[in-house]
């Protein structure tokens, strides 16, 4: 069941990528097989970041509320666009995979808002209870851009690794959105 959940969420990132926010694949990026690739310059602004979010939901009060490092939509979507930056992936891809997996951080089922995890990461169907949490938005944030940068490449970390799945990922296995999630891709196994 979790491996439907998971194509179908990809299929839901490349939609919204490529339909509701209008990203045009930058020239010359894509491969012949008109994918779109994880790493690379972002497309977006803030603005852009926020304007779709707040299309969506309303940012949740628990951010300011916990005195976190995010407690305004412009401090979490900065926060993307810094921690994309520092590691060449896109802020568009990890951005719509964040609010893909926490429903636009209302959260649910494995997820908690306060374990700032943005991407899953750690909860799989053979361990539940091994969701990991991280002490910020930033280190959430971080440990995700980690975690698509290991499935996308092979290049070394820019930041110290605050993923606590990086070393699992067989690195270089989807370097493009469509393939997170698909068990057998011309490398091997992307994403869960």
């Amino acid at each position: 069941m979790r491996n439907v959940k998971r194509v179908v969420s990809v299929i839901m990132i490349a939609f919204i990528l490529c339909g509701v926010l209008g990203f045009a694949l930058p020239g010359g990026e894509a491969s012949a097989e008109d994918k779109y690739p994880i790493m690379g310059p972002s497309s977006v602004s803030i603005g852009q970041l926020m304007n779709y979010y707040k299309s969506n939901a309303t940012y949740p009060s628990f951010y300011a509320l916990a005195d976190s490092d995010a407690p305004t939509l412009d401090d979490f979507c900065r926060i993307y666009l810094e921690e994309c930056a520092a590691e060449n992936v896109r802020a568009e891809v990890a951005f719509c995979q964040a609010m893909n997996e926490t429903g636009f951080l209302r959260y649910g089922g494995d997820g908690d808002i306060a374990a700032y995890n943005f991407a899953g990461i750690g909860a799989v169907d053979s361990s539940p209870d091994r969701f990991n949490w991280f002490p910020d938005v930033r280190t959430g944030v971080r440990a995700q851009v980690q975690h698509l940068k290991a499935y996308a490449n092979d290049k070394d970390l820019v930041n110290a690794c605050v993923d606590p799945r990086f070393s699992l990922v067989k690195r270089n296995t989807a370097p493009y959105v469509e393939w997170l999630g698909i068990n057998e891709n011309p490398y091997g196994k992307g994403w869960a």
